[in-house]
């Protein structure tokens, strides 16, 4: 059986060498251009990797440029409550003092009014007793 199957594919096999022999440098050609070009692409795959390693690392130091400035950020927050707190405080002092000093404006005048009173008083009585 083998020996018939070989008998009949030789002759065929025959007839496919000059059509062989024509697809061989095609063949090559391709091979050679497909490794050429599996060169540069694996040197542009290098390349973007390189700018991807940069981006990553310019990435970070944003990152942390952000982080560091959130921090600022907060800082300033809380030195601006602090400063609410500290403008609040000395509101109520001097609503404080204002009206301490309101008080003792009437207290002034009250001992004023008192005073020229005794001082009318005195000069009345001593009016008097020298008549």
């Amino acid at each position: 059986m083998w020996p018939k199957i070989l008998a009949q594919l030789l002759p065929q096999l025959v007839d496919l060498l000059p059509h062989v022999k024509r697809v061989v440098p095609m063949a090559d050609k391709f091979l050679s251009s497909k490794a050429a070009s599996d060169a540069a692409i694996a040197a542009m795959a290098a390349g973007v990797r390189t700018d991807l390693g940069e981006v990553a690392n310019a990435n970070t130091g944003l990152s942390r440029q952000i982080s560091d400035l959130g921090a600022q950020i907060a800082t300033v927050g809380e030195t601006a409550e602090q400063a609410r707190t500290s403008a609040t405080a000395l509101g109520d002092s001097v609503a404080t003092l204002h009206r301490e000093l309101r008080s003792l404006r009437s207290l002034l005048v009250t001992t004023l009014v008192f005073v020229v009173l005794l001082t009318a008083m005195v000069a009345w009585l001593l009016l008097a007793r020298s008549h």
